[in-house]
Protein backbone atom coordinates (compact mmCIF):
# COMPACT_ATOMS: atom_id res chain seq x y z
CA UNK A 1 0.00 0.00 0.00
CA UNK A 2 1.43 3.36 -1.01
CA UNK A 3 -1.53 5.64 -0.25
CA UNK A 4 -4.69 5.59 1.83
CA UNK A 5 -7.75 7.81 1.78
CA UNK A 6 -10.74 8.05 4.09
CA UNK A 7 -14.02 9.92 4.22
CA UNK A 8 -16.34 10.21 7.25
CA UNK A 9 -20.08 9.56 6.92
CA UNK A 10 -22.16 11.48 9.45
CA UNK A 11 -25.27 9.37 8.81
CA UNK A 12 -23.40 6.09 9.35
CA UNK A 13 -20.98 7.46 11.98
CA UNK A 14 -18.25 5.50 10.24
CA UNK A 15 -15.49 5.90 7.65
CA UNK A 16 -15.16 4.67 4.08
CA UNK A 17 -11.62 3.74 2.99
CA UNK A 18 -9.71 3.44 -0.30
CA UNK A 19 -6.17 2.19 -0.66
CA UNK A 20 -3.67 2.52 -3.46
CA UNK A 21 -1.71 -0.68 -3.96
CA UNK A 22 1.64 -0.93 -5.70
CA UNK A 23 3.94 -3.57 -7.03
CA UNK A 24 7.58 -4.04 -6.07
CA UNK A 25 9.96 -5.35 -8.74
CA UNK A 26 13.02 -6.99 -7.21
CA UNK A 27 14.30 -10.26 -5.82
CA UNK A 28 15.96 -8.59 -2.83
CA UNK A 29 14.42 -5.64 -1.03
CA UNK A 30 15.76 -3.60 1.89
CA UNK A 31 13.15 -1.83 4.01
CA UNK A 32 14.36 1.05 6.15
CA UNK A 33 11.84 1.50 8.92
CA UNK A 34 10.84 4.99 9.92
CA UNK A 35 10.17 6.21 13.42
CA UNK A 36 6.48 6.93 13.98
CA UNK A 37 5.69 10.64 14.15
CA UNK A 38 4.44 12.20 17.35
CA UNK A 39 1.00 10.85 18.22
CA UNK A 40 -0.28 14.44 18.28
CA UNK A 41 0.53 14.98 14.57
CA UNK A 42 -2.74 13.78 13.05
CA UNK A 43 -3.52 14.01 9.33
CA UNK A 44 -7.20 14.75 9.78
CA UNK A 45 -9.58 16.51 12.11
CA UNK A 46 -12.72 14.88 13.44
CA UNK A 47 -15.22 14.13 10.65
CA UNK A 48 -12.68 15.36 8.09
CA UNK A 49 -11.32 13.61 5.03
CA UNK A 50 -7.74 12.38 5.06
CA UNK A 51 -5.21 11.44 2.44
CA UNK A 52 -1.73 10.02 2.97
CA UNK A 53 0.45 9.31 -0.05
CA UNK A 54 3.89 7.82 0.48
CA UNK A 55 6.70 9.44 -1.54
CA UNK A 56 8.29 7.52 -4.42
CA UNK A 57 9.93 4.23 -3.38
CA UNK A 58 8.20 4.19 -0.02
CA UNK A 59 5.35 2.04 1.28
CA UNK A 60 2.93 2.42 4.16
CA UNK A 61 4.60 1.13 7.32
CA UNK A 62 2.17 1.85 10.10
CA UNK A 63 -0.56 4.00 11.56
CA UNK A 64 -1.93 5.34 14.81
CA UNK A 65 -5.43 6.56 15.66
CA UNK A 66 -7.24 8.20 18.53
CA UNK A 67 -11.01 7.94 19.08
CA UNK A 68 -13.05 10.88 20.28
CA UNK A 69 -16.69 10.43 21.24
CA UNK A 70 -18.97 12.94 22.87
CA UNK A 71 -22.41 14.50 22.47
CA UNK A 72 -22.77 18.15 21.62
CA UNK A 73 -26.00 20.14 21.73
CA UNK A 74 -26.69 19.75 18.00
CA UNK A 75 -24.76 16.65 16.95
CA UNK A 76 -22.72 13.70 18.11
CA UNK A 77 -19.01 13.57 17.48
CA UNK A 78 -17.79 9.99 17.13
CA UNK A 79 -14.72 9.66 14.97
CA UNK A 80 -11.00 8.96 14.89
CA UNK A 81 -8.00 11.05 13.98
CA UNK A 82 -5.24 9.19 12.16
CA UNK A 83 -1.57 9.35 11.42
CA UNK A 84 0.24 7.12 8.91
CA UNK A 85 3.94 6.81 8.17
CA UNK A 86 5.99 5.32 5.37
CA UNK A 87 9.17 3.23 5.11
CA UNK A 88 11.90 3.50 2.46
CA UNK A 89 12.28 0.66 -0.03
CA UNK A 90 15.82 0.19 -1.39
CA UNK A 91 16.99 -2.13 -4.15
CA UNK A 92 13.59 -2.20 -5.82
CA UNK A 93 11.23 -0.14 -7.89
CA UNK A 94 7.83 0.61 -6.40
CA UNK A 95 5.23 1.05 -9.15
CA UNK A 96 2.08 2.80 -8.01
CA UNK A 97 -1.20 1.48 -9.39
CA UNK A 98 -4.36 3.47 -10.09
CA UNK A 99 -6.75 4.12 -7.25
CA UNK A 100 -9.72 1.70 -7.26
CA UNK A 101 -12.42 3.01 -9.57
CA UNK A 102 -9.96 5.23 -11.49
CA UNK A 103 -8.79 2.73 -14.11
Amino acid sequence: ITAIESEHSNSEQDRRWRTQCSSIQSETVTVTAADPPSSSQYLNGLKQELLKECPDNQVLQGFHSQFTGFTMTKSDVNDRRFNFWCANIEGATVTKKDWPGNS
